[in-house]
């Protein structure tokens, strides 16, 4: 948008004394209190729909994200990836999430490797594909990823993507409720406390695996949890 630009010249008041008349003298410090008002509204103001639906510091820094990208920065493209899935600051579009998740997962990203075994387990912005979730999902379980973890659980229990394996599924189930109690204890940045909500569905699925595998089968899988992990179960 290209504006013209204005200057506001010095105004000079007169002197009353030199007015006869009062009236005239109100009327023409009316007109310069109008000309005054008419110089601020000459401003230019932008509107919502010139300027987007981004602030303009959120804007500079989706900007600064995506050069960041650009540049390699896993970081920067996860971010990216996330304010796309979310909609956060930008259009909502799981394919674009689903590039930039990509991007930072090729890297080693562990995050990223997670979100896409749920962009692929649930069809969004991808075509749905357990296969691929799964090894998205056992990407970011090697790095102690609860979540992908719990997931890649329930995918071993019901046989999606990977061939039906209890154990297997109870093994990552464990694994999950292992790191799951880490974090909650030792929280930090990057690994916050994980809800109420996920730690019933966990408790559940364990409960659950328990009743359908024998104690030998448990007894291995608790073996090999721990160690892999190196903590005590």
């Amino acid at each position: 948008m290209t504006t013209r630009p204005f200057t506001i010249t010095s105004i000079h008041i007169p002197d009353p004394s030199r007015y006869g008349n009062a009236r005239r003298t109100v009327a023409m410090m009316r007109g310069i209190v109008i000309a005054l008002i008419l110089c601020v509204l000459a401003i230019p103001f932008v509107t919502e729909a010139e300027a987007g639906t981004l602030p303009q510091d959120t804007s500079k820094q989706i900007t600064t994200l995506r050069q960041q990208a650009a540049a390699g920065s896993a970081i920067a493209q996860f971010r990216l990836g996330e304010a796309f899935q979310r909609g956060q600051h930008v259009p909502q579009d799981m394919t674009t999430a689903h590039h930039y998740y990509s991007l930072a997962a090729t890297q080693g990203h562990i995050r990223a490797q997670f979100r896409l075994g749920f962009l692929y387990e649930r069809g969004l912005g991808v075509k749905q594909n357990f296969a691929t979730a799964a090894r998205f999902y056992h990407q970011a379980a090697h790095h102690n990823h609860p979540v992908a973890q719990h997931n890649l659980a329930i995918l071993f229990a019901h046989g999606r993507g990977v061939k039906r394996n209890l154990q297997h599924a109870y093994g990552w189930a464990r694994m999950a409720e292992i790191n799951a109690r880490q974090i909650s204890t030792h929280p930090t940045r990057s690994h916050k406390p994980l809800s109420a909500d996920f730690h019933a569905k966990l408790d559940k699925l364990l409960s659950r695996l328990r009743t359908r595998l024998s104690d030998g089968q448990i007894t291995r899988a608790e073996w090999h949890i721990q160690l892999a992990s190196g903590i005590p179960t």
